[in-house]
């Protein structure tokens, strides 16, 4: 099982576990501008959990760490925990559908280009 593993300088913040068939992400923000704030997001699709990290100062190193942790293993409790509504997981998916789609044509697109300019070179030179 994946697991975030976060440090502030050399101290273990904490191990943040995600749901079961989840994933997490982290992000950070610098708002006041005299310190930065870091948020931990882990999710399923049906939850939300939430962590806030202690405020890091000037000159502190944050390191984030995916690693291995055995089944079962049991992280910081969520600070906040969410409970996505089923129609508004509905709405993502197909959301996420609608994007992805879009993503796949524009990809095709633009592998479809250069061919393209290579026929208009070819066509200019007579």
């Amino acid at each position: 099982m994946k697991v975030l593993e976060v440090k502030l300088g050399r101290r273990i913040v904490g191990l943040f576990v995600p749901p079961v068939g989840g994933s997490f992400s982290a992000m950070l923000a610098n708002v006041p501008q005299t310190y930065m704030r870091a948020f931990v997001t882990a999710g399923d699709g049906r939850e939300t959990w939430r962590w806030q990290l202690p405020d890091i100062k000037e000159g502190e190193r944050l390191s984030f760490r995916m690693i291995d942790a055995p089944s079962g293993t049991t992280g910081v409790k969520p600070h906040e925990v969410q409970i996505v509504p089923p129609k508004e997981r509905a709405r993502i998916k197909a959301m996420a559908r609608r994007g992805y789609a879009r993503a796949m044509r524009e990809r095709a697109a633009r592998k479809a280009e250069p061919a393209l300019a290579a026929d208009a070179r070819k066509d200019a030179r007579g």
